[in-house]
């Protein structure tokens, strides 16, 4: 059987290499599961994934979430909303993950979070990736 998540990260790494909006605000750092310490900012981070049974008396389906943080150490949240806004135009296209069917995406912003004190800067933003899919 084949992995949803691992496929769904699989097309998120490769949409957000291939935009341009997004190459231009994150520069080199791109989608990463786990930053090096001291990583260039601003980065989209992978935080979650996980998989659940989706199936129907048809066929099998699998409901996949991501959630995605997107963090910046800017003096305003104005680079946060920008990263927000591309990846939400970007995962409004047609996201489809190698080896499924997309049958519904849902993106939604959960969380952000200002840094509480001067010396931690590091703004955050969070997104959540909703797949519901076939296998093909």
């Amino acid at each position: 059987m084949a992995d949803p998540v691992a496929a769904l990260k699989r097309a998120l790494h490769s949409a957000i290499a291939g935009d341009a909006t997004l190459a231009g605000l994150l520069g080199t750092a791109g989608l990463v599961d786990r930053p090096a310490r001291g990583a260039a900012l601003p980065l989209i981070r992978l935080t979650e994934a996980k998989a659940a049974d989706w199936s129907t008396g048809d066929g099998e389906g699998h409901e996949a979430t991501l959630a995605l943080d997107a963090l910046d150490a800017s003096e305003s949240a104005a680079s946060l909303d920008a990263i927000a806004e591309a990846l939400s135009d970007l995962l409004a296209g047609d996201l489809q993950p190698a080896g499924f069917h997309v049958v519904l995406q849902t993106l939604r912003l959960s969380e952000t979070r200002e840094p509480r004190e001067r010396r931690h800067r590091i703004r955050r933003l969070t997104l959540r990736v909703l797949l519901h899919s076939d296998t093909i």
